[in-house]
């Protein structure tokens, strides 16, 4: 008996000492899963508490619906019933698990007029681009002033947005529309390097700083004059930051800015030239290429249309029953400024935001070139190509150049 209890005895020392030595090895185990480095910091329920969808929320089925044009105007009806507190009961949202439901959720607190830029909090770090290119809309179509902050802080983000109108970065959109609501811009490029960046990201949180307390129309008058100065400068980068800043201030600039695209008639000349390797069959496709020189002594700038050049293919059969053409693919050259003249109101058609991303400034002696094809055409023949490039912001008719092409059966 005595002997058992001994083993006993030994048996317990020996399940003590591996308990010793299994307990830190656990405790390890659980600080390598948990890092001390906090993560990222999640505006929601533990900033301010949210509702949270709860199971069955008829909402959240509806949020989660593919085609949010469909279900806006339901949506809209039923919410406007909440009054203020939709803007809460939207950020409860950010808690879903799906970016269809989030990025519904935002969409519809821009189209319930949420100007508050403290309502779209919860979903500051959404993983989803949508999401936050949809609170850069709410705060540029609400000219939200305390946004400013969250706009800088989103500079730097390079996830891309694909869409039928093109491709951008979210740090893209957030540079825009922190111009159009500061009325500032202080050389940010995203081509910079970070030292760069981070210069100017310093200056204009200074500025922000200084002038958070003022109404924003100081902010207008303020951006008109840096503009203003920035045109008058012989760099050519800060004279196009002039141009693109008068563009995003919008309305109150549109004065400034149509006065900076004015030119005389003869300041720009066009030509157009089309080069095929060998004659032209009538099933061929040319190309062709419009060329506008500055031939003033100073900078032109111009904003042409997303479609120009705009080309014209006509066949001349009066050319074609004598014979005689000019050589394929030598352009004429015609005085810019001439021609039908510019259709009625084209100095109104475009809003100055919608020509920021086509601005160029060209300096003396510069080409600005547009490639093109015509063809194939319904017969053999010497056909005219007519070209144009219209520029909304001047009053002048479009800068026109043509030339002839002879088409081979």
């Amino acid at each position: 008996m005595d002997r058992i209890i001994q083993i006993l005895g030994r048996m317990r020392r020996f399940l003590s000492f591996l308990l010793l030595i299994v307990t830190p090895a656990a405790s390890f185990s659980f600080a390598q899963e948990r890092p001390d480095r906090p993560g990222p910091p999640v505006a929601s329920a533990e900033a301010s508490p949210k509702p949270t969808p709860t199971p069955g929320d008829p909402r959240a089925e509806e949020l989660a619906q593919e085609d949010y044009e469909a279900l806006r105007p339901h949506l809209l009806e039923d919410l406007s019933r909440l009054g203020r507190s939709r803007c809460v009961i939207l950020g409860g949202y950010a808690a879903s698990r799906n970016a269809r439901v989030r990025e519904n959720a935002v969409r519809a607190m821009l189209d319930t007029g949420c100007d508050e830029i403290a309502a779209f909090a919860p979903y500051f770090d959404d993983p989803d681009p949508w999401v936050s290119e949809t609170i850069l809309r709410a705060v540029e179509a609400h000219l939200m002033t305390g946004a400013v902050p969250y706009l800088l802080d989103r500079l730097g983000d390079r996830r891309t947005i694909v869409s039928d109108d093109g491709t951008w970065t979210i740090g893209e959109t957030a540079l825009r529309v922190l111009i159009v609501v500061t009325c500032q811009s202080f050389h940010y490029d995203p081509k910079r390097g970070p030292a760069g960046q981070q210069e100017a990201v310093d200056q204009w949180r200074r500025w922000f700083e200084e002038h958070r307390t003022e109404p924003r129309s100081l902010w207008v008058t303020a951006g008109l004059a840096l503009a203003r100065d920035y045109l008058r400068r012989a760099y050519a980068p800060h004279r196009l930051e002039g141009i693109r800043l008068l563009a995003l201030i919008g309305p109150p600039a549109l004065a400034d800015l149509r006065a900076a695209f004015e030119r005389s008639p003869g300041d720009l000349k066009a030509r157009v030239a089309c080069t095929p390797e060998e004659p032209p069959r009538v099933t061929d496709r040319v190309p062709c290429v419009l060329e506008v020189e500055n031939v003033s002594t100073r900078r032109i700038p111009l904003a042409p249309k997303p479609d120009d050049p705009v080309v014209e293919l006509r066949r001349d059969d009066a050319v074609s029953e004598r014979g005689a053409s000019r050589p394929a693919g030598r352009g004429t050259v015609s005085g810019a400024g001439k021609g039908a003249g510019a259709p009625e109101g084209s100095t109104r058609s475009a809003l100055p935001a919608e020509i920021v991303s086509r601005m160029v400034d060209l300096a003396p002696g510069e080409v600005l070139r547009r490639e093109f094809t015509i063809g194939p055409v319904p017969g053999a023949g010497h056909y005219e190509v007519r070209t144009r490039i219209t520029d909304p912001l001047t009053s002048l008719p479009p800068v026109e150049a043509g030339t002839m092409v002879r088409f081979e059966q």
